[in-house]
């Protein structure tokens, strides 16, 4: 399942009914996420005038950009015929009716047992722990952090909870392919990936502007 990008409207009455509808819709996720439908709007607060207007230069106007995870509260929520028909469109007749009828692979989602250990499986030559020290203190440096997970599968970092989320994982938020990291050491780097709770197995490559010819490569333990 993936984003639908943008519903179109041909109607100020559909615009509204739409619009209404998201800007009372918010959940708040499992992994701590809070889900916004206004987040997903284009012009929340534009008046009638100015839509029909719109449409006057138009057949269709954008009345929103959503995500995998607001989808999923469309097919399974949402009461406006528009949006169901939409989503009937762009998604399978299957994965509709999984997720109407609560057995999608979103709905049995659980996150993978986390490791508790890591281990050092490559390092660059020129190996040196962060310390930064600017006025005789040590300061924090940044680290890049990327993420392999066991099977393969992609993973985004969303920085708003510090959290990697996993593939049907239901999530909110802006998220990156790679973390940006600040510790005053190598050592606190380490903590911070554990509280990751990230999968075992799963491979982690931490960059560093101290580190030369390469990265250093973690794989999560028990």
């Amino acid at each position: 399942m993936a984003a639908i990008d943008k519903t179109y409207v041909n109607n100020w009455e559909d615009w509204k009914e739409i619009t209404d509808w998201m800007k009372s819709f918010e959940r708040v996720l499992q992994n701590g996420s809070i889900l916004i439908g206004e987040n997903f709007l284009y012009y929340p607060d534009a008046t009638k005038e100015e839509i029909e207007s719109w449409l006057k230069e138009q057949k269709e106007i954008p009345v929103m950009n959503t995500s995998w995870s607001m989808d999923y509260f469309f097919i399974r929520e949402c009461p406006i015929e528009a949006v169901q028909n939409r989503m009937k469109s762009v998604y399978s007749k299957e994965s509709y009716e999984e997720i109407k009828n609560g057995t999608s692979e979103y709905d049995k989602f659980v996150r993978p047992v986390g490791g508790k250990h890591l281990k050092l499986i490559k390092k660059p030559k020129y190996y040196k722990p962060s310390k930064f020290l600017w006025n005789g203190k040590i300061r924090k440096d940044r680290f890049v952090v990327d993420i392999e997970l066991p099977n393969g599968d992609y993973s985004w970092y969303y920085d708003e909870i510090d959290y990697w989320s996993m593939p049907y994982e239901l999530i909110a938020g802006g998220f990156m392919s790679s973390a940006d990291v600040y510790c005053k050491t190598h050592k606190a780097l380490i903590r911070k990936i554990l509280k990751w709770n990230l999968p075992i197995g799963t491979k982690v490559k931490a960059s560093h502007f101290r580190f030369q010819g390469g990265y250093c490569e973690y794989v999560i333990k028990k």
